[in-house]
């Protein structure tokens, strides 16, 4: 009987020690978790065995006060005291992958075993916090992260050092890097955003790297060498003027709004993508790979381009410029070049899907693009526009022109904005046409229109002035090449 009741009260003593020691009086850390994870909390605040199974979790922590106290900021909210109890993630034991949004990473005092990804860009640091766990792969500083010096001059990389285990560093913003003496020995992704200190970054970059990123960071020079390995590099918006020798490896490169006047002699053999928008170039590099399949050229001061040995290019935007003269590859799948002073375009492109030819000066316009999916060639002075073989046209606008007649319309056509021309009359309708802009013109006959054309537009000249109606708009390239980022994550590994 006594060993029975020995034995009972031991289990009720170790489960009660085994609560509390899992009772939360972090009341913030507490709040965020019946919001974002409710199955891991009791109703005593208690941590449930379903944190134990869980890899993935985003904590939305609610913002609290902070006053600053000299160099110092300190919590002054009425729940202070609560506040100030630390946050163990050591009991999320298969915890992988956490967000924290808020204001309390300086109140972590433990991380979970197994974490591999860690995204702290919506918070704060202090000088107490912990460091990094050896498991890291991922790591993002970014965004909203706040590096506080601790009274002292001393800032988040005087206290913590970088785990060995590291793969992809984000940090944004000004960023104190004064403490950072060397990158992990595994690092393949590095991004450094609108951070003044990012050329500290630029003489300890470790030979594993594989992209690197340094946007809006006034780098006006790069060192003589990049490491081999590097495939994408991104420079966007900084002052450089010319390139060293570049990495033999290097896939994508961009230099978008940059003073690049002094190019390396030789590009990559095996470059793919090459973007300098608004650089101010008189005319092009020399010995572009034929490699290249997109190429960004928009916004500069080239008046004659010549493409025809880039035989991979498939898009290619060179639009705003002062082009008089062009010649392409027939590999050309998307073609940007608006905003120019083209008078003739007669090119043999049999893979071409889309063109933008508008807001030049075109007479003559001859479509030898099988392909072609959408044209945009309004705003010239084109009488004459043969797209009857362009069997598979479904977006046209040749608004703003001197035409007097269109050709047939294909079938496939789905969207037509011809206004503001010298139509007296509009051609049969296709079936699968669902906009028709026809306003400006002088159209006496008006055809029969199928019950599916749901957005016409026919307004006169000066109602179109008036209202400074705009035609469809062109397509730029200009885009953001981030799925590099997917490509590397770890978070989104399978172990």
């Amino acid at each position: 009987m006594r060993i029975t009741i020995f034995i009972l009260f031991y289990l009720l003593s170790f489960g009660y020690l085994q609560a509390q020691r899992t009772k939360l009086r972090n009341t913030e850390f507490i709040r965020a978790l019946r919001l974002d994870c409710p199955k891991c909390i009791d109703k005593h605040n208690r941590l449930t065995a379903h944190c134990q199974t869980i890899k993935q979790l985003v904590l939305t922590i609610k913002q609290i006060e902070y006053g600053r106290v000299g160099n110092r900021l300190e919590v002054i909210t009425e729940d202070a005291k609560y506040v100030s109890d630390g946050i163990d993630f050591s009991l999320f034991t298969n915890l992988e992958q956490l967000t924290i949004k808020g204001y309390m990473a300086s109140k972590i005092t433990s991380w979970a075993k197994k974490i591999k990804a860690l995204d702290l860009s919506n918070c704060d640091y202090s000088h107490n916090f912990p460091q990094l766990p050896d498991t890291l792969l991922y790591l993002n500083l970014g965004k909203d992260f706040r590096d506080y010096s601790d009274g002292q001059n001393r800032y988040f990389f005087d206290y913590i050092q970088l785990p060995a285990s590291l793969e992809a560093l984000i940090m944004e913003f000004d960023i104190n890097l004064s403490g950072l003496k060397s990158l992990p020995p595994k690092l393949k992704v590095l991004v450094s955003k609108s951070n003044k200190n990012s050329y500290q970054l630029l003489d300890i970059l470790p030979n594993t790297l594989k992209v690197l990123r340094i946007e809006d960071s006034k780098i006006s020079q790069l060192p003589a060498r990049l490491p081999d390995s590097l495939q994408y590099l991104h420079l966007e918006d900084n002052y450089l003027r010319k390139l060293p020798n570049l990495p033999p490896n290097l896939r994508v490169l961009d230099l978008d709004f940059n003073s690049i006047d002094t190019f390396p002699d030789s590009f990559p053999k095996g470059l793919k993508e090459l973007y300098l928008f608004r650089n101010h170039l008189k005319k092009l590099p020399n010995n572009l790979p034929p490699s290249l399949e997109k190429l960004n050229l928009s916004r500069q001061m080239i008046k004659e381009a010549d493409f025809s040995t880039l035989i991979c290019l498939k898009e290619l935007n060179i639009s705003v410029n002062e082009l008089s003269r062009l010649v392409l590859p027939p590999s050309m799948e998307i073609l940007n070049c608006s905003d120019n002073q083209l008078t003739v375009f007669n090119e043999t492109l049999p893979n071409l899907k889309e063109l933008y030819i508008n807001n030049n000066q075109v007479v003559e316009l001859i479509l030898k693009t099988p392909q072609l999916n959408l044209l945009d060639c309004s705003n010239n002075q084109i009488k004459d526009l043969p797209i009857s073989e362009c069997k598979q046209l479904s977006v046209l606008n040749c608004a703003n022109n001197a035409l007097n007649q269109l050709d047939k319309l294909p079938q496939s056509l789905t969207q037509l904005n011809c206004g503001s021309n010298q139509l007296s009359e509009l051609p049969p309708i296709p079936p699968n046409l669902f906009y028709l802009d026809y306003g400006g013109n002088k159209i006496n006959t008006v055809p029969t229109f199928p019950p599916h054309l749901t957005q016409i537009v026919d307004k006169t000249e000066e109602e179109i002035e008036t209202e400074n109606k705009a035609v469809m708009p062109a397509r730029y390239f200009d885009e953001e090449l981030e799925r590099y980022l997917d490509e590397e994550k770890p978070t989104k590994r399978k172990h």
